[in-house]
């Protein structure tokens, strides 16, 4: 989602329009199936949610990866913070049952906060060493809703309740009852945008950063060079969309 405010790498911006595209097809969906009461039920089908959860990832990771590119850290991250901020009061307003609080922009503020803070450290670290440690840092902290640090099925380590306070939630702990139509708290995630850090760091050193150009994939490298943009505007002219060939 960093498309319009970091540098530019023809590898990146393909890869992050193929996302956006992604989240507006993922988005168009949902407006019909759960807004409109078609099949509620649909975000909680196996693929359904695999795809949104991939798809998420995917952004997280290219997020990372576009801090090595991207000038005025601090103040970007300040700025997607109010934006997620716009975004929860908007939806808070116009449409509390899909109200979205800690949604994906204001990880993105957040975690470019935290890659700012972290950024001489990163430096000094192996992009094989980061890469292990995001991996399991990751693992570790999945599954952090359920209360369990858990790894392929088995609970190794329960997390001390006090920590499920719905004040906490953006980091990734939160009550029962807590909802947010779009919820991506730093815990698991932060470990996603730390680990794309490391893998641009990877993939710099091998020499795979630039095989590809502006004249291919323009499919998806034109949407990924406008991915914040399209990303705020997309739900308003999808809902618009609907509302028109649905009648309310």
């Amino acid at each position: 989602m960093e498309g319009n405010i970091t540098g530019r790498l023809p590898l990146l911006d393909a890869l992050r329009g193929f996302a956006i595209i992604n989240v507006v097809i993922y988005h168009f969906l949902y407006d019909i199936y759960v807004i409109y009461d078609i099949m509620p039920e649909w975000p909680d089908l196996l693929s359904v949610s695999l795809w949104q959860r991939t798809g998420c990832s995917l952004f997280v990771l290219l997020a990372g990866m576009a801090l090595h590119l991207g000038r005025h850290t601090l103040r970007h991250g300040l700025a997607l913070s109010v934006l997620g901020l716009v975004i929860t009061l908007a939806t808070h307003w116009l449409l509390p049952s899909e109200a979205i609080y800690y949604g994906i922009l204001t990880f993105f503020g957040c975690a470019m906060l935290t890659g700012w803070l972290l950024r001489p450290l990163l430096g000094r670290i192996t992009p094989a060493g980061g890469l292990i440690f995001c991996v399991l840092g990751y693992l570790c902290t999945q599954d952090i809703s359920s209360g369990w640090v858990e790894i392929a099925g088995e609970r190794l380590w329960q997390w001390p309740q006090v920590l499920y306070d719905d004040r906490l939630a953006i980091l990734g702990f939160h009550s029962s009852t807590f909802a947010s139509a779009d919820y991506v708290p730093l815990l698991p995630h932060i470990f996603v945008f730390l680990g794309g850090w490391f893998l641009y760091a990877w993939l710099e050193r091998a020499g795979r950063l630039h095989w590809l150009t502006y004249g291919e994939l323009k499919i998806f490298t034109l949407p990924g060079r406008h991915s914040l943009l399209i990303y705020l505007v997309h739900q308003p002219l999808l809902l618009g969309v609907c509302r028109v060939v649905f009648g309310c």
